[in-house]
């Protein structure tokens, strides 16, 4: 089934890792030149511009996707939270074409290094397939903790792959994670969000038709390094557990994690060591596509570098969107914005929409729990201690805002 299957594959990528994406791209050619390949560039460039990258790719921008009240929307995300919250608007672009039976994800920092039909052959029995990082229980308290409760911080499933059939279940779960990171795509841990990933956990419970990929030889990373044992097969290749290396992840290569973790964990293993030192290589190659190259949604209109937390007071704040429609536009609006404001907007996470919240509703709501209150001291006891919490991080309007999620006890 899996070489019938017209295949699109998608990365998603701003322009400082369009290095990685050509790397990735050449593998794809060379394992299966058969598979349509797309970049999503989390850019805002001209057509000319696009068509200079020299891509054997459709370049689709994210202003392309119909995402609604795009240029707000935007403003809310940094660039991690922007590439990641994208995604599943693309698939649903890719998905509702005829000529596609399945959708295929990639990570840019991801390299294919042998064909993958028994993966597209998961889709005999599968919609979506997913690849835990994960799939045998560590061994050791050092290796425990550096990645099976990593796993738990930032999800059981690695979204640097991701599988989606064209069919009415894998429709159903691209809607479904478009609405969710609509609204969620959000860098907070301590709050349950990891970007995309960590939406992920529910796949298996609320879709029937969930895969997961178990093979030692897909996503192979620094996180799975401890019982994934690579050696070289005869002919030169690459075996992961006695099978041919599908694709492997270089994710934190940059930034010098990626090294640390596999010293600790796969020792000094030539192998490992010839396929970071083979990819980076390969990387440098193509260094002036991505160099001296800004992100194009890092500024204001009027070239002021955007703090952080602007974007989260624009993202949780109910009157940001009031005070500044187009944020865009000019930087005077958030320079004039007090600190305190700003904090407490840093701490508004969850509770809150990127539309202005019905305080009406809410209002109804801490009335009940005051009723219930005079009749139950320990819901006196959880209210008052509640909403002090909620004063001393985000003043009046978090109150307002927060109270809407009070649990209404049972009589």
């Amino acid at each position: 089934m899996g070489n019938s299957l017209q295949v699109h594959v998608f990365t998603s990528a701003a322009a400082n890792y369009l290095p990685k994406v050509r790397v990735l791209f050449d593998s794809l050619t060379e394992h299966h030149p058969e598979w349509r390949q797309h970049l999503l560039l989390v850019e805002d460039w001209s057509g000319p511009q696009c068509a200079a990258l020299n891509l054997n790719a459709e370049v689709v921008q994210p202003r392309d996707l119909d995402i609604p009240n795009w240029r707000q929307w935007s403003f809310c995300h940094d660039l991690v939270e922007l590439c990641t919250a994208v995604k599943p608007y693309m698939l649903c672009k890719l998905l509702v074409r005829e000529d596609c039976d399945a959708v295929l994800y990639f990570d840019p920092d991801i390299k294919l290094f042998s064909r993958l039909d028994d993966l597209l052959g998961e889709f005999s029995t599968s919609s979506v397939l997913l690849t835990p990082h994960q799939v045998h229980p560590e061994s050791s308290i050092e290796a425990i903790i550096s990645q099976e409760i990593s796993s738990l911080k930032h999800g059981i499933y690695n979204l640097g792959f991701l599988g989606v059939k064209a069919d009415n279940e894998g429709t159903r779960f691209a809607d479904w994670w478009r609405q969710r990171l609509y609204h969620f795509c959000r860098d907070d841990i301590p709050n349950g969000l990891f970007t995309d990933q960590r939406w992920i956990d529910f796949v298996p419970a609320f879709f029937e038709r969930a895969g997961i990929l178990r093979s030692a030889r897909f996503n192979v990373a620094a996180w799975n390094m401890t019982t994934r044992a690579v050696s070289w097969d005869t002919d030169g290749s690459v075996l992961v557990n006695g099978e041919p290396l599908g694709f492997y992840h270089f994710t934190g290569l940059d930034s010098g994690h990626h090294d640390l973790q596999t010293l600790k964990f796969a020792g000094e293993s030539t192998v490992v060591s010839h396929l970071l030192e083979r990819y980076q290589a390969e990387v440098s190659h193509y260094e002036n596509m991505g160099s001296g190259r800004e992100w194009s949604f890092s500024r204001f209109e009027d070239g002021t570098l955007i703090d952080s937390r602007w974007r989260a007071w624009y993202r949780n704040a109910p009157e940001s969107k009031k005070i500044a429609p187009n944020p865009w536009l000019d930087s005077r609006d958030f320079m004039r914005l007090p600190d305190n404001k700003l904090a407490r907007a840093n701490c508004s996470v969850v509770a809150t929409k990127f539309e202005d919240e019905n305080l009406g509703l809410q209002s109804s709501a801490f009335l009940l729990a005051l009723k219930k209150s005079i009749r139950k001291p320990r819901v006196a006891r959880d209210l008052i201690a509640r909403v002090w919490r909620i004063w001393r991080t985000e003043g009046v309007i978090g109150v307002k805002r927060r109270l809407a999620a009070f649990p209404k006890s049972e009589d």
